[in-house]
């Protein structure tokens, strides 16, 4: 994790496709560029299975991040127009909740995670309030 990772939990029981829950998981996630006024210009993307949050150097963390030629000023994901938002997949160990995390109800470890919950715990950390509509 890098210092321009934030965290978010999702609070509650986040269901699980096949049964089952996390309770109340973390994600792990970074942004670059500015949500607009009509909140309709954001882009997500996701890390894949290994990496963390950190695409691409910012201002807060000037580390080079693994997509450091697509994310920026005047590269295909320009953040004088985007608002960019990388989560960290669920089940990595770069902060999000995953196979060695506790759930604090029953102090059993998570269950192994599916690539479908990746995209559903990224969008429902995207809530309404935050963006009205995505932009790609």
């Amino acid at each position: 994790m890098t210092l321009a990772t934030k965290f978010m939990t999702l609070e509650g029981p986040f269901k699980m496709h096949r049964g089952g829950y996390l309770e109340s998981p973390t994600l792990a996630y970074e942004t670059w560029g500015e949500l607009n006024e009509a909140k309709d210009n954001a882009i997500l993307i996701f890390t894949g299975l290994s990496p963390s949050a950190h695409a691409a150097s910012s201002g807060v963390d000037p580390t080079p991040g693994w997509w450091e030629n697509m994310i920026g000023e005047d590269l295909p994901l320009d953040t004088d127009k985007y608002f960019i938002i990388c989560v960290n997949s669920l089940g990595s160990c770069f902060g999000s909740t995953g196979p060695a995390s506790v759930n604090p109800e029953t102090g059993e470890r998570s269950r192994s995670l599916r690539t479908r919950w990746y995209a559903v715990s990224a969008s429902s950390a995207c809530t309404p309030s935050s963006v009205a509509r995505w932009a790609a």
